[in-house]
């Protein structure tokens, strides 16, 4: 094409140098700043390309998209040292769940469990399995009345998981409601529930035992003081979620 009749990726990148380290008298500062930011990216995209092709893993992830993502993450967090980094923050996603018209979740859960079973392995391969910390979430949860299709609906109140080697597992947090039918204290329509467990609170302790200073906390969950010492709610610390609290953390990654 005119832009480039010899497209290749290398002579691409070429042309894409050339182009941004080009000024003139009338350069703007604007079209220069961009120029350098995008001429920095390639450059770190060059050096993580190249730290990943030095990184093996023999655990074996699932061929599903969770598994993909999940094995990428744990190819990023063996080349921490090569990064300079001595902590991250990872995000993933999975679809499927906004089941309207169908109520089988098993293929899903499968999937799911296979991602995760795969992920727990290749931490524990790379000896951190007690400095990385991963959070279920979603942004709803479902009606647990179906619908006329069969399915479910969105709702309010859901479900966390949240694991890791320092995590305190085998244990059910939060308040179970006191009935599941439509005149329980925190049950509206078609089993929609109101939550008592904010994502505030899970997450300034998830960020306490990250690292974050009490100060900076204001930063990650600025709605967090909204919700303690409101006895409608459930507020956590960090011995409650948390085996190590006395440590100072130089974990390696955070999902």
């Amino acid at each position: 094409n005119a832009f480039n009749s010899d497209s290749l990726s290398v002579n691409m990148n070429n042309r894409i140098i050339a182009l941004n380290e080009a000024t003139s008298a009338d350069s703007g500062v604007f079209s220069e700043q961009w120029s350098a930011e995008m001429l920095h990216s390639l450059l770190k995209n060059e050096a993580l390309h190249s730290a990943l092709s030095g990184t093996t893993i023999e655990t074996n992830f699932p061929d599903n998209h969770l598994g993909r993502q999940l094995k990428m993450v744990t190819r990023l967090i063996a080349t921490r040292e090569t990064r300079r980094v001595d902590r991250d923050v990872f995000f993933v996603q999975m679809g499927g769940f906004d089941t309207h018209h169908t109520g089988d979740l098993n293929s899903l859960f499968s999937q799911l469990d296979e991602a995760i079973g795969a992920f727990t392995k290749g931490l524990k391969e790379l000896g951190v399995w007690e400095s990385v910390t991963t959070v279920q979430l979603s942004d709803f949860g479902r009606t647990l009345v179906p619908n006329s299709g069969g399915g479910t609906d969105h709702g309010w109140g859901g479900n966390y998981m949240m694991f890791g080697g320092d995590v305190k597992g085998g244990q059910v947090k939060g308040k179970y409601p006191d009935k599941l039918t439509s005149d329980g204290q925190v049950t509206l329509d078609r089993g929609r529930f109101i939550p008592t467990t904010a994502w505030d609170s899970v997450f300034k302790v998830v960020a306490e035992w990250y690292g974050v200073s009490v100060d900076k906390l204001v930063d990650i969950v600025p709605n967090a003081h909204q919700f303690e010492g409101d006895t409608g709610f459930e507020n956590f610390v960090t011995s409650d979620l948390f085996g190590n609290t006395n440590r100072q953390l130089r974990g390696w990654a955070n999902l």
